[in-house]
């Protein structure tokens, strides 16, 4: 088991393997200690943690399923700059697919089996905006004599 501190002496040692290049973890496993304990010895001398780490990003990363998540039940693909890109990058796919009829971003693509999964071109449709598309709905969704969708 690692031992929990490193001595003050040891500190000046920690500094210069630090900004030789070494990382905390390395140090770490050189003084069989953990590296909360390399990083506690650098903040008493006054180092600050490098930042110049590369995050894996895209393709390059562990979790990364092709550029596809799911949004609020809608298929989404990652596409950074697109002109119906949200400001995160991601599009959804309906949207995607009915590209060349919709001209702006107020216009909704509908699904017209209500299945958001289902991105088939025959099951969407395209409204002016979102108050055509909730107009749409209103006359087609009937309502029971409580106010609940039939």
């Amino acid at each position: 088991m690692p031992k929990s501190k490193i001595t003050k002496e040891q500190d000046v040692k920690v500094k210069e393997l630090y900004l030789s290049g070494m990382t905390a973890q390395q140090i770490a496993d050189k003084y069989l200690v953990y590296e909360q304990s390399i990083l506690n010895s650098l903040k008493r001398s006054g180092i600050e943690r490098r930042k110049d780490w590369k995050r894996a990003s895209g393709d390059k990363n562990g979790h990364w399923n092709g550029g596809i998540r799911m949004i609020k039940g809608y298929r989404h693909i990652y596409r950074p700059g697109h002109r119906l890109s949200r400001s995160d990058g991601w599009v959804a796919e309906h949207r995607l697919l009915m590209d060349d009829k919709i001209l702006n971003k107020e216009q909704v693509v509908h699904h017209k089996d209500d299945n958001r999964l289902n991105n088939s071109i025959n099951n969407l449709k395209v409204f002016k905006n979102n108050g055509e598309h909730r107009k749409y709905h209103s006359k087609k969704d009937t309502r029971d004599s409580n106010g609940r969708f039939k």
